[in-house]
């Protein structure tokens, strides 16, 4: 009500101004015209002067320019005052494109190039692009082609930026949480799907009556955002989106011009459209080639990928030291048990330990039987290395002694191995470990292995395969007991799974689970194929709890 008032004030002004100018500079004319005299002319210039200065006062310029809509949205983000624009999602839109159709009508250019995060309300049947194309208001003479790009609502741009409308828009969200609960489904009930949907389906008809021709593709990559650009000019775009707290059915939404490049930012300007005929060109598809079923096979890929880029954090979670980890001693310790039984005389003297956590698989166990031996303990986790050099304490007092030689060692176990040089471990120990990477990356794993050992050395791991559930609950974990986890499996890939309830604090924990082990063997000779360094014809495997658990020992020639 305040900023009505205050307009409807400044409009006053305006007026009052103007009627006022315009006498003033009708009677400094009448008196420069009447008179003859030098005196009484410039005392007309000087009245014809002030009523000019009267209508060109700088309140009535303010006026004028505040009934611009653009730049009334620029002045509400001043203030920080987004709510009266994103409230209404609707009005929001209109302003917005009311101020685009506005500003982009006057370029002077054959081919108009549209990009945005959504432009539905640029296309949909009763919109304004819509009425502008119908009554040819729209296009120059001169334009030819109206280029648009959308993007891919199944990309994982796309997903990232869905994930605000699914909380408040004053709480921070937790990525694993929002992306687990990110589904297909419920990602179709977000209104960046709902707009693209739109979007296309009134291009397709918009195709028809437009006097110019209407180019769209479909992009995935994330890349600098902006609604139009020209000769001189480039508006960005800034989304802002997510739930109202006074309302849970509210949406706070909006794509708001965030920066105006002109002239004095030319280069600015000219990289986004240098970006736009780049993604046109060579990163996007074609609208008629967009097959939406394919897609949706590929959104779980997408998904996936952005839940492989939170591994750490998820793990950084899992060994906090507020949560309940494991005991500082396993019970389950079968891999290093068999690997005495199967190599008696063998006696490491360099061994590395990849994905360790805190100790409780084995990796304990390893240093008390190596106390004279060289130990690499490696894990992604600083969280899990802090817990692994705390139960190595507990377990150094309970034996009277100090283990000096291990080395702790925080990294991704790939880049770990790739920094080491060849044949400098006699024994590399991998307890269910690798099974959390992907088929490829852990083909890349084993080939660093192979590598890193040298003769003699011995490569023993633990996996899980897809027997893991038929398991009875009960029959495994900490104290005995299976936690009931509740995994997803990833369309598109037969071996992984996504933990994504029964335990907040393993949510979207990333597992992958073996056929059998000709699966395993299959990628070890691809591991191998090149050196032929590892004695795979004398491989010793065995199965554990029912099948579920395949556990691997194998020699380097």
């Amino acid at each position: 009500m305040e900023k009505n008032q205050n307009d409807s004030e400044i409009g006053k002004d305006f007026y009052f101004m103007l009627i006022l100018g315009i006498l003033l500079i009708s009677v400094g004319f009448v008196i420069v015209l009447v008179q003859d005299g030098d005196f009484y002319k410039n005392i007309g210039y000087i009245i014809v002067a002030a009523g000019v200065s009267f209508v060109i006062n700088m309140k009535s310029i303010r006026y004028i320019f505040s009934q611009n809509p653009i730049m009334k949205i620029q002045k509400s983000m001043k203030e920080n005052d987004l709510t009266e624009i994103t409230r209404d999602r609707e009005r929001g839109k209109v302003i917005l494109t009311k101020s685009v159709l506005e500003w982009a009508r006057r370029r002077k250019k054959d081919t108009l190039k549209v990009k945005g995060v959504t432009l539905e309300l640029f296309f949909k049947k009763d919109g304004l692009l819509h009425d502008c194309i119908k009554d040819n208001l729209f296009f120059r003479p001169e334009t030819k082609t109206m280029q648009v790009l959308l993007l891919n609502p199944y990309s994982t741009n796309a997903i990232t930026r869905s994930l605000p409308e699914s909380g408040h828009i004053d709480s921070t969200i937790d990525p694993v949480d929002a992306i687990c609960g990110h589904t297909l489904g419920r990602h179709k009930e977000y209104i960046l799907y709902k707009d693209f949907i739109g979007s296309v389906e009134n291009i397709r008809k918009l195709r028809v009556i437009s006097p110019v021709k209407i180019e769209c593709k479909i992009y995935n990559t994330l890349s600098p955002s902006f609604l139009l650009i020209n000769n001189k000019k480039a508006i960005s775009e800034v989304l802002i989106q997510g739930i109202m707290r006074d309302d849970a059915n509210g949406k706070l939404y909006g794509i708001l011009p965030k920066l105006v490049f002109e002239q004095g930012n030319s280069e600015i300007k000219d990289s986004l459209e240098n970006h736009f005929d780049y993604i046109w060109n060579y990163d996007s598809i074609l609208l008629d080639d967009f097959h939406i079923e394919v897609e949706e096979k590929n959104y779980e890929i997408n998904r996936l990928f952005l839940l492989y880029n939170l591994q750490k954090s998820i793990w950084e979670r899992q060994w906090a030291k507020e949560t309940k980890g494991r005991s500082y001693r396993s019970r389950f310790d079968e891999l290093l048990i068999k690997y005495k039984e199967l190599f008696p005389g063998h006696a490491p003297n360099r061994i590395l330990d990849i994905g360790c956590g805190d100790g409780g698989g084995g990796s304990l166990s390893l240093l008390e039987e190596n106390p004279n031996a060289e130990i690499f303990f490696n894990d992604i986790s600083s969280n899990a290395i802090e817990l692994l050099k705390t139960n190595i304490t507990i377990l150094e007092n309970l034996k009277n002694l100090e283990y000096k030689k291990y080395k702790l060692v925080t990294s991704d176990m790939l880049t770990l191995l790739s920094s080491s040089e060849s044949g400098c471990y006699s024994l590399v120990y991998a307890n269910f470990s690798i099974i959390y990477m992907t088929k490829n990356k852990a083909v890349e794993i084993y080939k660093k292995i192979f590598d890193v050992l040298h003769s003699g050395g011995v490569f023993m791991m633990s996996l899980w395969t897809r027997k893991y559930f038929e398991m009875p609950i009960g029959t495994h974990g900490t104290e005995g007991v299976r936690p009931p986890y509740k995994f997803e499996e990833i369309p598109m890939t037969e071996d992984l799974r996504v933990i994504v309830g029964g335990s907040d604090v393993r949510k979207g924990e990333i597992r992958r689970f073996y056929k059998d082990f000709e699966e395993l063997m299959g990628e070890f000779q691809i591991a191998n194929q090149n050196n032929k360094f590892m004695d795979l014809e004398n491989i010793h495997h065995e199965s554990y709890e029912d099948g579920a658990i395949l556990r691997v020992w194998v020699v380097k020639k």
